[in-house]
């Protein structure tokens, strides 16, 4: 990876979303939304938002990944 910026922005920017979103809802909208987003960032920003996507998927709790934020 040699845009650890961009991958950065990318993390932050899914994160972000992450927070914005009601308590209430499942991961799987969020993470709908999240891939919807990759179409128009960049590929490195791509990248970060696709691992949190990843941690999403495979979180065993929505909660505390977002008490991490």
């Amino acid at each position: 990876m040699n845009d650890l910026y961009g991958f950065r922005q990318g993390v932050d920017f899914a994160r972000q979303m992450i927070l914005d979103a009601p308590r209430n809802l499942s991961p799987k909208p969020i993470i709908e939304n999240l891939m919807r987003s990759l179409g128009n960032k960049p590929p490195a920003q791509q990248e970060g938002i696709k691992s949190v996507i990843y941690l999403l998927e495979n979180a065993d709790d929505i909660q505390a990944v977002r008490d991490k934020g």
